[in-house]
């Protein structure tokens, strides 16, 4: 039984850091729209758009992982 606790706590933990991965998303995303909305389009800007490139990889492998540790979940 504590073993299914812990993979319950792991997968609680994975929808914790997507979560907060999908809010950093969001905010730097809007502050890129800010910044098109202006018409400042610098280094920041670019360096805005790097950044949500990395973070909607990050999300998926996150996601991917929360998937994997239910499925093992639904085994045990």
């Amino acid at each position: 039984m504590s073993e299914i606790d812990e993979q319950k706590s792991k997968i609680d933990w994975y929808k914790d850091l997507f979560k907060i991965y999908i809010a950093a998303l969001f905010a730097v995303v809007a502050g890129l729209l800010t910044m098109l909305t202006n018409g400042n389009t610098s280094l920041l800007f670019y360096t805005g758009l790097a950044v949500t490139a990395v973070l909607v990889v990050v999300a998926i492998f996150a996601a991917d992982t929360v998937s994997k540790e239910i499925r093992k979940l639904r085994e045990m």
